[in-house]
């Protein structure tokens, strides 16, 4: 069998079983066809680790960053809004206000005609009441204002049709 002498210099920063072997290799022969399967594995341990921890790890993929933007919370993503659509914007705003007002209805009984009338009466409500004083602040204090007032900052203070509420449960 065809014998194969490594001469490599082992980079420090390699550990576990990637240094054991490639310090193996280097002080012995090894078999060709023995050691085909574990080269590779160790060279793809070395392609996906940085050998000097000085150089930067490769760039994240699109896939990844747009991920990562996914999961930041709408008001972090308003603040980087010249890098986005206004589109795109209003897409995360209208997810973001249609969870709230699915929250709203969790615990509620009906079809999906009434539990869309008592949401929007409720929001009318508060819209009509503590919103005059509470837009433009922080969450209000009240646990039972927080989901209404979040719907309302998302909307600027427009109670969204029934309708438009209907659509959410049917769907």
């Amino acid at each position: 069998m065809a014998r194969l002498r490594l001469a490599l210099q082992i980079p420090a920063p390699l550990h576990g079983r990637a240094a054991d072997f490639v310090r193996q290799a280097v002080e012995r022969e090894i078999e060709v066809e023995e050691a085909a399967a574990e080269i590779l594995a160790l060279a793809i341990e070395i392609r996906r680790t940085p050998v000097d921890r000085r150089l930067p790890a490769p760039p994240p993929t699109l896939a990844e960053v747009r991920a990562d933007i996914r999961r930041l919370p709408l008001s972090d993503r308003e603040q980087l809004a010249p890098l986005f659509s206004p589109a795109y914007l209003r897409a995360a705003r209208l997810a973001e206000r249609d969870a709230a007002i699915l929250e709203m209805a969790a615990g509620r009984q009906g079809n999906a005609s009434q539990l869309a009338r008592q949401v929007h009466d409720r929001l009318a409500r508060y819209r009509l009441g503590s919103w005059r004083f509470e837009h433009g602040q922080s969450a209000p204090f009240d646990p039972r204002n927080r989901l209404p007032h979040r719907v309302l900052a998302l909307t600027g203070g427009r109670v969204p049709e029934v309708n438009s509420i209907r659509k959410l449960f049917k769907s």
